[in-house]
C-alpha cells in the first residue's frame, strides 16, 4: 500500500511549495519593515524623545489613564511609549478630551489610533482589537474609541500608548495622573 503522500505526490509538493512562499514573503516583509522605533520617526519627523516634566495637574485638559492595567513596559530610548497589559477586548478611552486624526495600521503597532489634543500634545493607542471612532471625530473622557488587541508584534493583549508634544515623543507617565 503506497504512503498517502507518495500517492497524492502532487498535493504535497503544492502545499511545501506554498509554505516555502509564505516562508519567504514573511522573511522579506520583516527585513524590509521599519521596526516600532523607526516607524515613530516616520511618523513624526525628527521625533527626540524627551522626559521632561509634565504634570497632569498644569495640564491644558482634563487627562486619565486609557485603560486599567499593568505597565508591562516602560518609556525608554528603544520603547516610545507605556504598554499596558489588559484583557483582549477591553475598553479604551482617550487620555484627553481631543480630535481623531488619524485610524489605519502601522508596521509593527498594528491597528493604531491617533488623537490630537490642546496646545500641540497627541496621544497614539496601538494593537487594537478594533476600533470605535472615525477620522475627525470629536472624542471625550467617556468616548470608547476601540478594545484591547493583540494587532502588529506583540507578544499577549496589551495597549501601547505614546504621547507627543509639539511633534515630540514624552514619557505618558509625565502626563498622566
Amino acid at each position: 500500500m503506497p504512503h498517502l503522500w507518495a500517492k497524492n505526490w502532487r498535493w504535497g509538493f503544492i502545499f511545501g511549495e506554498t509554505i516555502l512562499i509564505f516562508a519567504l514573503a514573511n522573511l522579506y516583509l520583516l527585513a524590509k519593515a521599519q521596526t516600532p522605533q523607526e516607524s515613530v520617526k516616520l511618523a513624526v519627523p525628527n521625533a527626540n524623545l524627551i522626559t521632561q516634566e509634565i504634570r497632569a495637574e498644569n495640564f491644558p485638559f482634563p487627562v486619565q489613564w486609557p485603560i486599567t492595567g499593568e505597565i508591562s513596559q516602560d518609556f525608554s530610548k528603544r520603547h516610545a511609549g507605556l504598554d499596558i497589559q489588559a484583557t483582549y477586548g477591553a475598553k479604551i478611552h482617550p487620555l484627553g478630551p481631543g480630535v481623531v486624526i488619524e485610524i489605519g495600521y502601522r508596521v509593527g503597532y498594528g491597528r493604531v489610533i491617533v488623537v490630537q489634543h490642546k496646545e500641540g500634545f497627541s496621544s497614539m493607542y496601538a494593537h487594537l482589537a478594533k476600533t470605535q471612532v472615525e477620522k475627525n471625530q470629536p472624542v471625550g473622557l467617556q468616548t470608547e474609541i476601540g478594545s484591547i488587541g493583540t494587532s502588529g508584534w506583540t507578544t499577549g493583549a496589551h495597549l501601547h500608548l505614546e504621547t507627543y508634544e509639539n511633534e515630540k515623543v514624552v514619557d505618558p507617565k509625565n502626563i498622566l495622573p
